[in-house]
C-alpha cells in the first residue's frame, strides 16, 4: 500500500518507489506553504493531485506573495521537480539555496 500523506508526496512514492531526492520533494511543498499560507497541489483525489503534480502545473510561490525574492521561488521549483533525477539531489545544494532565499529576504526587508 501506500504510505504518506498524498499532498506531501513526491509522484514516484505513488508506485512505491523512494529515494533521498524523495525527502526533498516533501520539503518544497512544505516551504512552499509556509511562504504562501497554501499546498501547491490541490485535489479531490490522488489521481487529480498526481496529474498536478507531474505537470507542475502550481502558481509560483510569488504570484501569491509578491514581495518575495525569485531566488524563493527557483528553490521550491528545484525542490518540486517530478523528476527525481531532476530534482534537486544533495542537502548542501538545499541548504545554498535556502540561505540564498533567506538573504534575499533579509536584504529586502532593510
Amino acid at each position: 500500500g501506500m504510505l504518506g500523506t498524498p499532498g506531501y508526496m513526491a509522484p514516484e512514492q505513488v508506485v512505491g518507489s523512494s529515494e533521498p531526492a524523495t525527502d526533498f520533494y516533501a520539503l518544497g511543498v512544505i516551504f512552499y506553504e509556509l511562504l504562501t499560507g497554501h499546498k501547491p497541489f490541490l485535489g479531490d483525489n490522488i489521481f487529480t493531485l498526481l496529474s498536478k503534480q507531474t505537470q507542475k502545473a502550481y502558481s509560483v510561490a510569488s504570484a501569491l506573495r509578491p514581495n518575495l525574492p525569485k531566488v524563493c521561488d527557483e528553490l521550491i521549483d528545484r525542490l518540486l521537480e517530478p523528476d527525481p533525477k531532476q530534482r534537486l539531489q544533495d542537502s548542501s545544494q538545499v541548504i545554498e539555496l535556502l540561505n540564498s532565499c533567506k538573504a534575499a529576504f533579509t536584504s529586502a526587508a532593510e
